[in-house]
């Protein structure tokens, strides 16, 4: 009897490469990614800036001037362009554009969050009692919803309402698109008057919100709009973004499962990291450094696209890389041949002991 062995060689699933993109301003904060262009925005909190990156080259391509200090911003998908709360209003860039135009009238200013509802064409900047709603497609405020200390917003297509975070307080908000109102009864996510819930995500594949408070992330889900879990993340979570691959990325680079609701990997983020946008083009997050004046840095994401771009420096634009070499991929073709021809061999090893004085091989 011939007893074969078979050894399966299974590829590593995770990659992540940190890598810093200068000449963004000198205290980046917000970041937003245009899955049109493939371009990542960046503002500048210290000053009127707007970096632009492209994702293919992952280097500063333009900064464009901005009016007022900018606070947030958000990629319209509908319009094709970027909307930027700053501390006059909220101005508009559209894709290709070298200016913004703006202030949308009667917009507030130090609009510290904002929110894209693709379902209706709305935009939401949190306002100094509540939250403004701006029709994407004539640039005009059509509601002012009173809601008591807004904090952080985001969008959920599914439940078609957003929610926002209280900016001093222990609750959650929802607001419905249709009709826009306020719903009365708000989510509780912290007993502690001193946790305040923060930074939103929403998760499109289970239909799930994620918020911040000082060191967890509660996930509510959004059909009956209950918590469900708490995940502990040990050190303050920071600002939070669904990587569409099963995962919420925490921009102090944990990562969380939506699975099993707990971390499950702590990606290598830089110094006192703000801001985060998920590429969803190259699988790359992108986080904004505090105490690293003037800089982003990038991260491949374990299970998503890696990127196929080659960083490169210029003058007003270095970069470092601390990368882990790629185990290769196996395709299924691949692996039937090398398993065949390992069989082969073990067959002609047998047959040969057996039969020296016969060549069968």
């Amino acid at each position: 009897m011939i007893s074969i062995m078979i050894f399966v060689v299974s590829a590593a699933s995770s990659v992540h490469a940190q890598t810093s993109i200068s000449g963004v301003g000198v205290f980046p904060s917000a970041v937003a990614y245009d899955s049109t262009t493939g371009q990542i925005f960046v503002v500048d909190a210290t000053g009127g800036a707007l970096s632009v990156i492209s994702d293919s080259t992952d280097q500063v391509t333009q900064t464009i001037a901005l009016p007022y200090t900018p606070e947030a911003l958000v990629y319209d998908s509908g319009q094709n362009a970027m909307y930027i709360s700053t501390s006059g209003g909220v101005y508009v860039l559209p894709n290709g554009a070298n200016t913004v135009s703006g202030p949308i009238a009667d917009t507030q200013g130090s609009g510290a969050s904002i929110a894209y509802d693709s379902g209706m064409g709305y935009i939401f900047v949190d306002a100094a009692n509540g939250v403004q709603v701006i029709q994407d497609s004539s640039n005009t405020v059509t509601a002012n919803i009173t809601v008591p200390n807004p904090g952080p917003l985001v969008y959920d297509s599914a439940a078609k309402a957003v929610y926002m975070s209280e900016d001093v307080g222990t609750d959650v908000f929802v607001i419905s698109d249709k009709p826009l109102e306020l719903n009365k009864t708000p989510i509780k996510v912290s007993s502690d008057p001193y946790e305040n819930p923060g930074s939103l995500a929403y998760d499109s594949a289970l239909g799930r919100i994620y918020v911040t408070n000082s060191t967890d992330v509660s996930v509510i889900t959004d059909n009956n709009n209950k918590i469900v879990a708490v995940v502990h993340v040990n050190s303050s979570p920071g600002t939070l973004v669904y990587a569409g691959n099963d995962e919420i990325i925490c921009s102090n680079g944990a990562v969380i499962s939506d699975k099993t609701n707990s971390v499950k990997s702590t990606l290598d983020v830089g110094t006192n990291p703000s801001g985060i946008a998920y590429d969803s083009g190259t699988g790359q997050v992108f986080v904004t450094n505090g105490n690293d004046p003037g800089t982003v840095t990038y991260v491949s994401v374990s299970s998503a696209t890696p990127s196929t771009a080659s960083p490169t420096s210029s003058p007003s634009s270095s970069s470092t890389a601390t990368s882990t070499p790629k185990v290769p991929e196996f395709s299924s073709a691949a692996l039937i041949l090398v398993l065949a021809t390992m069989a082969a061999a073990t067959l002609c090893a047998v047959a040969l002991s057996v039969k020296k004085s016969k060549q069968i091989c």
